[in-house]
């Protein structure tokens, strides 16, 4: 009785470990794809910070950059964000769709793969807003911590900043603490 009692037990603690094991992967592969755009992002810029004042007595950091590479920058980072989104994307949609992945740990990615499709659609509002305000382009990345905007223009001054910061702030729940504006040329 007592070896046939080991057996289911080893069996249940062989699921839990595979569960668990799928939800580290799941938080791995979203971790791993915003530290690789971020890397990439500001390894193509390298930034100079610039604090300025917004209106609501936060400051809101600000960075120059000079482009330097033959595509457009405005491209390539949409086509960087957008793969690295997509192959996390699929990644947890695969687990989402997984028959052997346990109840919990498909609804963290279907929560995740939410998150990302409310990310994609304030990210392209942010943009079209800001362009509106006569910016030749626009990109905004999201991340749980930050939103970065970088616009196309020689420099930003406190009023630029000052109209970007209201139009994200309007579209999502950041704080202008949590909001980096960027100039690109």
């Amino acid at each position: 009785m007592r070896k046939i009692s080991k057996i289911g037990e080893e069996k249940k603690n062989s699921r839990k470990t595979s569960v668990k094991g799928k939800q580290i992967l799941v938080g791995g592969l979203v971790v791993l794809v915003a530290v690789a755009g971020y890397y990439r992002w500001t390894a193509e810029n390298k930034p100079t910070n610039v604090a300025v004042e917004s209106t609501e007595e936060e400051t809101v950091p600000v960075m120059s950059t000079a482009e330097s590479e033959k595509e457009s920058y405005f491209t390539a980072a949409r086509k960087d964000r957008d793969s690295s989104r997509s192959e996390a994307e699929d990644r947890l949609q695969e687990i989402a769709d997984d028959d052997e992945t346990t109840a919990d740990a498909k609804a963290e990615a279907r929560d995740k793969l939410a998150v990302f499709a409310d990310n994609i659609k304030a990210e392209g509002e942010i943009e079209s807003l800001v362009k509106a305000k006569g910016y030749d382009d626009c990109i905004a990345f999201i991340d749980e911590e930050e939103i970065r905007i970088v616009v196309k223009a020689d420099k930003l001054d406190e009023d630029k900043v000052s109209q970007i910061t209201n139009i994200v702030t309007a579209k999502t729940e950041f704080k202008p603490s949590q909001i980096v504006i960027s100039s690109h040329e």
